[in-house]
């Protein structure tokens, strides 16, 4: 029902996937308790969710945080972008492979991103969808500016610990324990794997496929007013696309 920080990359496991990766995942909670899966962030793993997660275990649910190609411990092949089509048809694969027809599906950031993919393509795995701290997905809307840092990175760099210490600006405190290890693993993704996951994130445009996503499936929509990436014109934005979505603010 919970896992330490120093512990948590000793219960990461792994599975071959049918999209040709291998993919590392976290699970936790009641074994036959009825599936949940949260999905983390840009450059984050599954270990952004191990504060959150006992919560849910302890809730009854059966927990599993997989980390996204390219990102934490999963595979990070040479395609040149990962996109967020890529991470839905992934996500499928996972759930294929470890038996899991449907599920409560809740993603962060570009997990939420990838979530709204998901909905589109898979819908029948969707018991419902929380989106949190979430935007279109569109070009306009998550621009080039990570991907015009990421191209200056060479090989073998990393961000730099000023640039970390920006990407995880938080408006609350946040366990430092916890916060360290996140940003660590963060910081140690390949210079490719930068490039890649904020080519893919800037690429796809989901806004003339909205009116097709199935409004029958509860969806949630999260926001916190101090986000500096995603504001509450995004969120404008997102709920006109999405007008049957609870929308909760904090």
């Amino acid at each position: 029902m919970e896992i330490s920080q120093e512990d948590w990359n000793e219960n990461r496991q792994y599975v071959e996937l049918s999209t040709g990766i291998t993919m590392s995942y976290v699970e936790m909670g009641v074994e036959d308790g009825p599936a949940l899966i949260l999905q983390h962030g840009m450059t984050d793993n599954s270990r952004v969710w191990s504060l959150s997660a006992p919560y849910f275990a302890a809730a009854g649910y059966h927990v599993y945080m997989p980390d996204l190609r390219g990102h934490g411990y999963s595979d990070q092949p040479d395609t040149g972008m990962y996109t967020v089509s890529d991470f839905a048809a992934d996500l499928n694969a996972f759930m294929e492979a470890k038996g899991i027809e449907q599920a409560d599906m809740v993603g962060h950031s570009l997990g939420s991103m990838t979530m709204q993919a998901f909905l589109l393509l898979y819908p029948e795995r969707c018991k419902s969808v929380t989106l949190v701290a979430s935007t279109p997905v569109s070009p306009e809307h998550l621009g080039l500016d990570n991907y015009n840092y990421a191209i200056t990175l060479k090989d073998g760099e990393h961000p730099d610990d000023d640039f970390m210490s920006g990407w995880y600006t938080n408006a609350n405190p946040v366990d430092e324990e916890f916060l360290g290890y996140v940003m660590k693993e963060s910081q140690q993704l390949s210079a490719s794997s930068w490039k890649a996951i904020s080519a893919g994130g800037s690429v796809e445009d989901l806004r003339p496929f909205y009116p097709y996503f199935d409004d029958s499936i509860p969806l949630m929509i999260l926001h916190g007013t101090e986000d500096v990436f995603f504001n509450d014109d995004y969120q404008k934005d997102l709920l006109g696309y999405l007008p049957w979505a609870t929308y909760k603010v904090y």
